[in-house]
């Protein structure tokens, strides 16, 4: 969870401050922090006001030392705050001032981190994957989807329904519900004179009554590149977030772990970890891998991952072999295979094998090992229909095909022309479309034991885990390139 030291509205041509908010609870721990890390005071910069503010911010990313409009870091001087946007280790400063720009406005705010900033130019790189920095970023969004709806006047009792917003959204500093159409009814309707049966918080305006479930869903992608050569290493990446839907009575508190698989095949550990404002959990994420949290009534994205991947965890293999007979004919061989650790069962699995600059199909002669085989609708490719498993004993499917086209267009007069110029002589490329329930290439799950929810109540608990990828299978003379 993010806790925020100070938040500007500004208008875009810089000429006011719209509106400002501190924390003092927050400044008091940035205080501390600084303190334990032993700069104390003379490393501490205070939070200047709105007119020193605006003469020290610059949102031009090439005033910056790298152009980092996002994670910039402002030197403040500490007799009358006035400066430029600069990393500037010596002197005290700001850091780091995240802001976004939306319309006619910047919404910028301060959060509070719990180390110094990177020593290392190489290091600002990163900066963006520190979970406070991505709370960030996604509480200024939602400040700014309340915000435009007063612009472009922003009149006193506008920017007053503004404050009281962020006064229900985040009344300490640390943002506690950013539901903009809950909040935004909260702050100019207020809430109903029905009586309460016990004290409601402020920004749960309504609980919800019924059956009572909490439903993960993690959604994993994975995109990746082979080569059919041994000095080339094959490269892979793999996404994922965690999507909740809880529809529980009260204001309960959930807390869950995450966990790898211990069936066959390896689990991929952990690179970044990026939570909800919701998220109470505090320490490294990554280590210990327990998130508590306040659900909000309507689904949201608890967390978004990457993992550290190689080569070796794609899922399917390919090879891709295509030969030109003549300007009109070719012959091509398609070889996958299913990694012994991958799970067969797929909902569909679609290969298109597209020649975006030869002429349109004019017959295919092709003998797939599986599945079926036709012309897609603007006769330009081949769409081959795997099915929902790899029913060979060896999981490996192929397709054997001649294909005759009508004369190919001319060649784009320069590299700048739509068409695509990569499908030359015989490089071509092949797509892959396939979805895998319960199954993640990393690993991850939730356990379903070690859910917890206080107060304790009886709900049901459901899980869901898919892998969407798609991808590319590359041909260049002998070589294979796969792309999920």
């Amino acid at each position: 969870m993010s806790s925020i030291r100070a938040l500007w509205i500004i208008r875009d041509d810089l000429s006011e401050v719209l509106l400002s908010r501190r924390f003092p609870t927050v400044e008091r721990r940035a205080q501390l922090l600084h303190s334990q890390h032993g700069g104390g005071r003379e490393a501490y910069a205070t939070i200047p006001n709105e007119v020193d503010f605006l003469a020290a911010f610059d949102p031009d990313p090439r005033n910056t030392a790298r152009g980092f409009p996002n994670a910039l870091r402002m030197r403040c001087g500490q007799a009358r705050g006035r400066g430029t946007s600069q990393r500037d280790r010596e002197a005290a400063s700001l850091w780091p001032l995240v802001f976004i720009q939306r319309q006619d406005i910047y919404c910028a705010a301060l959060p509070l981190l719990d180390h110094p900033p990177p020593s290392n130019v190489e290091d600002w790189d990163s900066i963006i994957n520190i979970p406070c920095i991505t709370n960030t970023v996604s509480l200024l969004e939602d400040i700014a989807v309340f915000a435009l709806r007063y612009s472009p006047t922003y009149s006193t009792l506008q920017l007053a329904d503004v404050s009281m917003l962020l006064s229900v959204a985040m009344p300490l500093g640390s943002p506690v519900d950013t539901d903009i159409s809950r909040l935004g009814a909260i702050v100019t309707s207020g809430f109903g004179s029905a009586p309460l049966a016990y004290r409601r918080p402020a920004w749960k305006p309504y609980f919800y009554r019924g059956q009572q479930l909490i439903k993960f869903t993690l959604r994993e992608k994975i995109r990746g590149s082979q080569y059919d050569r041994e000095d080339v290493e094959n490269v892979a990446s793999v996404s994922g977030a965690i999507d909740v839907e809880a529809a529980l009575e009260g204001m309960p508190d959930v807390t869950i772990s995450l966990s790898h698989r211990k069936d066959k095949g390896k689990h991929l550990p952990l690179k970044t970890l990026a939570v909800h404002p919701c998220c109470t959990t505090q320490g490294d994420l990554l280590v210990s891998r327990k998130m508590a949290f306040s659900p909000p009534l309507e689904p949201f994205q608890l967390c978004h991952y990457s993992c550290r991947c190689s080569g070796a965890n794609l899922p399917v293999r390919g090879f891709y072999q295509l030969k030109s007979i003549s300007s009109t004919e070719v012959r091509l061989l398609l070889q996958l295979k299913l990694m012994a650790h991958v799970s067969n069962d797929f909902e569909h699995f679609d290969v298109l094998l597209p020649f975006p600059t030869r002429g349109r199909i004019l017959s295919a002669e092709r003998a797939p090992t599986a599945g079926s085989v036709s012309v897609t609708k603007d006769g330009k490719g081949l769409l081959w229909k795997v099915g929902a498993k790899f029913a060979s004993h060896n999981l490996e499917v192929a397709l054997p095909a001649t294909v005759r086209f009508e004369d190919a267009p001319p060649p784009p007069p320069s590299p700048d022309d739509s068409v695509d110029t990569f499908c030359r002589d015989d490089t071509a490329y092949v797509k892959l479309y396939f979805r895998m329930r319960e199954y993640t290439v990393s690993g991850l799950n939730v356990d379903s034991t070690q859910i917890s929810i206080y107060p304790k109540t009886k709900a049901q608990v459901a899980i869901e885990r898919y892998t969407p990828p798609t991808g590319t299978t590359n041909t260049d003379s002998n070589t294979a390139r796969c792309t999920w």
